[in-house]
């Protein structure tokens, strides 16, 4: 299969400029075709002060990225009849039987709360329509050092009112953490030890896990933050080095993997769930997880609660992935149904089933360079996909 040699090399020219610049240390960037990989490159550092190169084996931290494994994981659940979209969480965690809405404040800024007008649904969850307070808890949040097991953050976010109405908006963040401790609620097994024998072990992923073995560490890239002077080291919860055996199983943000690692993962979803003969997900299911679950049609501008997505026109969210209804609204290449997500380090997979197609892209900078940069073009998502459609024949 031919490539456009002159497109392969304006992309790889293109990415080499951003680490020129100092907007990211570096890059892998796999492009499969038919499931057979029609482009890939591996361009700059992992560690920019020692001048290590990154590789396809360079252990990134996945971020974001890990919630569609962990959505993946939850809906394999669903194909075994132990859960259903339309259940209500507390038939799984009691404590969120009696949840507040936070609907304003009074006098001395009293918070003023008000019942839930219907249960909050596992449907919620996977889409982030749960009404739970992002960032408030779970991995690296704001509100402190993160709690030591999912089921400890679950018990503190029971205590918090919920920022608005179950299936009344769209707020990224925590709700995965609940997808991955329902998997541990209705299976009986720690999420790592699950996504092992169901997701990771079946397709090869040797190396993500939620933790990075003293062997591995030499292959973990350093985490940095895109500054308007250029990279500096992240530090704080964002940057140092994963725990070796960590007890706090975040899905919606918790693994660490390479671009081979997570290209076998996006083959099998480009694959319709299955890759070399291994069914991870049926074809009907992944169907549905990659439909606009917003309420009423909405796309995320007019659904969001978060600045972050008020630039995301004519993208809506499925189980777990961010969806294409509309190229046109959104002024980027790209097909009604193609299906994709981010992580807050910049990496990018997005599959589009019309052209066959599946893009794993990698790097470690946390784009924090201005606010505006980033509505405009968060973690470079448009850009790549110029390049990405420009490759095809």
């Amino acid at each position: 299969m031919s490539i456009d040699a002159a497109a392969a090399k304006r992309m790889d020219l293109h990415l080499q400029g951003r680490i020129d610049r100092g907007e990211i240390p570096g890059c892998t960037t796999h492009v499969w075709l038919h499931d057979e990989l029609y482009h890939s490159n591996a361009l700059g550092w992992s560690d920019v002060e020692n001048s290590v190169p990154v590789t396809e084996r360079t252990i990134c931290r996945l971020a974001s990225m890990t919630k569609p494994i962990a959505s993946v994981a939850l809906m394999q659940c669903y194909e075994a009849g132990l859960v259903q979209l339309n259940d209500p969480v507390s038939e799984f965690i009691p404590s969120f039987a009696d949840l507040q809405v936070h609907v304003g404040v009074q006098g001395l800024g009293l918070a003023v709360t008000e019942p839930c007008r219907r249960p909050m649904t596992v449907h919620d969850l996977l889409t982030h329509q749960s009404g739970l307070p992002a960032g408030k808890r779970g991995l690296g949040g704001p509100g402190g050092p993160p709690p030591a097991t999912l089921a400890e953050m679950v018990a503190d976010l029971s205590k918090e009112p919920l920022m608005f109405q179950p299936g009344t908006r769209y707020s990224y963040g925590v709700s995965t953490d609940i997808v991955g401790h329902l998997v541990e609620i209705v299976t009986g097994a720690p999420l790592d030890a699950y996504l092992q024998e169901h997701i990771l072990g079946p397709l090869g992923m040797t190396d993500t896990s939620f933790g990075v073995p003293a062997d591995r560490r030499d292959r973990l890239a350093v985490a940095y933050m895109a500054m308007e002077d250029g990279l500096k080291i992240a530090e704080g919860p964002f940057g140092g080095v994963p725990a070796e055996h960590p007890t706090y199983f975040s899905g919606a943000g918790g693994l660490v993997g390479t671009a081979i690692d997570y290209c076998r993962f996006a083959r099998m979803l480009g694959n319709r769930g299955t890759i070399d003969g291994e069914r991870v997900i049926s074809r009907k299911t992944l169907e549905l997880m990659t439909q606009n679950h917003l309420a009423d049609g909405h796309t995320l501008p007019e659904f969001t609660i978060d600045s972050l997505f008020t630039e995301y026109h004519g993208i809506g969210f499925g189980l777990g992935f961010g969806v294409m209804v509309d190229p046109a609204r959104a002024q980027i290449s790209g097909s009604p149904g193609e299906y994709f997500w981010t992580g807050a380090f910049g990496s990018l997979v997005f599959i589009d089933p019309s052209e066959d197609l599946a893009v794993v892209f990698m790097t470690q900078a946390l784009p924090f360079a201005t606010r505006q940069a980033r509505l405009r073009n968060p973690y470079g998502w448009r850009e790549l996909r110029a390049l990405v459609y420009a490759l095809l024949p």
